[in-house]
């Protein structure tokens, strides 16, 4: 009998919409109005008038325990997840360094999913998720960011992007807009 497909997911601008804190942090921290619109490139010093520093330090703020726990699921993320749960076990890859805060966000919004059939893995901001997936053959990979699209490519994973301001580009790989799609995509009603 032949095996389907295993799905992972990165967390962050997938699951948890770090977009709406990014712009919060930057409202109420910062006193900076922005639109996550703007983030029109992976890497926001590229698109937006600040310096490196600056970025550093919001993005810090962004990722910290505090702001993570109040940061809202995707539509139909938690939905969809809990319904996945049943088929096999959630495997969570991000590039924060701690996987603690991700872990915590997981226990409160999927209260049902039992907590061993959770998986969360942290490679930080210079890690690879590729070796990660591959030793838990990990098939498919919904993702963000698209040079991570194009490593897992290169490695046998199928990417699915998940459709953001900074990866509307041109690219060879199947995109989601929403929760719904990806919901349709990963039990192949679409």
């Amino acid at each position: 009998m032949e095996e389907g497909p295993r799905w992972g997911f990165d967390f962050d601008s997938v699951v948890g919409d770090l977009s709406e804190v990014l712009e919060r942090v930057a409202q109420e921290e910062f006193g900076i109005r922005i639109s996550r619109e703007e983030f029109t490139e992976f890497r926001l010093e590229k698109c937006l008038p600040f310096d490196e520093e600056f970025i550093l330090a919001w993005i810090s703020r962004a990722l910290d325990p505090s702001w993570t726990q109040r940061m809202r699921p995707y539509p139909g993320a938690p939905e969809v997840l809990a319904e996945l749960s049943g088929i096999q076990p959630l495997w969570f890859v991000t590039a924060r360094s701690d996987p603690g805060p991700v872990r915590e966000w997981l226990k409160v919004k999927l209260q049902g999913v039992p907590q061993q059939r959770i998986f969360v893995h942290a490679v930080g901001p210079f890690g690879s998720k590729v070796e990660i997936l591959c030793r838990e053959g990990i098939t498919h990979f919904v993702e963000d960011r698209l040079e991570t699209c194009e490593a897992l490519y290169r490695n046998g994973i199928i990417p699915v992007v998940f459709d953001q301001p900074w990866n509307r580009g041109r690219h060879p790989f199947r995109s989601v807009q929403s929760w719904d799609d990806l919901r349709g995509l990963i039990l192949g009603e679409k």
